[in-house]
């Protein structure tokens, strides 16, 4: 369900708008018999300009009851905040529209954000909208919104802009650069860079995008012998990595970004190859340690682990039995890394480790 919240930049009122509803593309009297929006108003826009910001979790339920539950690791917006500035000219005079009242409302709902300043000695006002968004999606886009700018006062009727707006193009972490905000009459841009449509509003919920997905590098493991046992040998093993989130800008391009902030859950297995007689065989060697300790005669299961990002870096730490029959072979580690936050898939890796003679050892891993 796409909502967004309208805040008007002048008195600092907040009007909720929620709800997922199509475009109306069909006319209507107050749009004009052709759809055109212009509806013989007296007024023109000379142009439309916008900037924007991303805002994160903690900014939105800060000081509300909801401050506890929706606080999180992973540091990533979730809503993008755009500040729009219109200039209106008089269509009769071509001068500027000084100190008149506009509303700006959303075409086909009924929906109208409120309480807009009048326009300043430039004949400019300027409104602002909170768009909730998805962060991770596999590929950005701008996405077409249309809005009515009607005139309440001197002026009379109402124009209608179309607007391009890209909240990934925002903030520290923008995977697209240019501008966030454009304005469609005047910016030619590529067609292959827009999303637009009865649909296209959904898309700043992901919907249509795809999601991101993990890519794991630089992993290194160093297994430490913490007992021996009759029924094996007792291993601890740190894994450590540096994530990152593998995304393709709007023209398509991939992109690697590390991920600062984030927890993450961590699924596992060594893997003995080039074992056996023949040196053909491929096994197991670990299996998860239970309370009880009767994990030693258990079937072989994946150990699992959590951890999160600090630096960069992800480290998480397991225990595991090792099978004392098997004395000769070349390690692996089956990886399955699950970011504990929506739209970003998990990432599945298998690493060439070293020999089971250096089990006991910094080993880094190659992918």
């Amino acid at each position: 369900m796409f909502r967004f919240r309208g805040v008007v930049s002048a008195l600092g009122i907040t009007l909720i708008l929620s709800g997922c509803t199509k475009a109306d593309t069909k006319p209507d009297k107050i749009n004009g018999n052709n759809g055109s929006g212009e509806s013989n108003a007296t007024f023109q826009v000379k142009s439309l300009k916008g900037t924007g910001r991303t805002v994160v979790a903690e900014e939105i339920f800060k000081g509300t009851e909801d401050e506890g539950t929706q606080a999180s690791s992973w540091q990533v917006p979730r809503e993008a905040t755009f500040t729009f500035n219109a200039c209106i000219l008089d269509r009769a005079t071509r001068a500027d529209a000084i100190s008149q009242q506009f509303n700006v409302e959303l075409p086909g709902r009924k929906l109208q954000i409120t309480n807009v300043s009048r326009t300043g000695p430039n004949g400019c006002f300027s409104w602002m909208e909170t768009i909730p968004f998805s962060f991770y999606v596999k590929k950005s886009r701008w996405i077409v919104v249309e809005r009515d700018i009607v005139g309440t006062g001197h002026h009379t009727g109402r124009q209608r802009v179309r607007l391009a707006l890209n909240p990934w193009a925002l903030g520290k972490d923008a995977r697209d650069h240019g501008e966030p905000v454009l304005f469609l009459r005047d910016d030619a841009f590529p067609k292959n860079r827009l999303l637009e449509g009865p649909k296209a509003e959904a898309a700043f919920c992901g919907e249509g995008l795809g999601e991101d997905a993990v890519f794991v590098d630089k992993v290194s493991v160093q297994t430490i012998r913490r007992g021996e046992r009759d029924s094996g040998t007792l291993v601890e093993i740190k894994v450590a990595m540096e994530p990152k989130i593998r995304s393709e800008d709007a023209e398509g391009v991939p992109q690697f970004k590390p991920i600062a902030s984030g927890d993450f859950k961590v699924l596992a297995h060594l893997v003995l190859t080039e074992a056996g007689d023949d040196l053909k065989d491929r096994m197991i060697l670990s299996s998860a340690i239970e309370q009880n300790e009767k994990a030693a005669n258990a079937d072989h299961i994946e150990i699992n682990g959590t951890g999160k990002v600090i630096n960069g870096r992800l480290e998480v730490n397991f225990n595991a039995w090792i099978d004392p029959r098997m004395r000769q072979g070349n390690l692996e580690l089956v990886l399955k890394v699950m970011p504990n936050v929506a739209g970003l898939r998990s990432f599945g890796g298998v690493y060439e480790l070293a020999s089971l003679r250096n089990l006991s050892s910094n080993m880094p891993g190659s992918l």
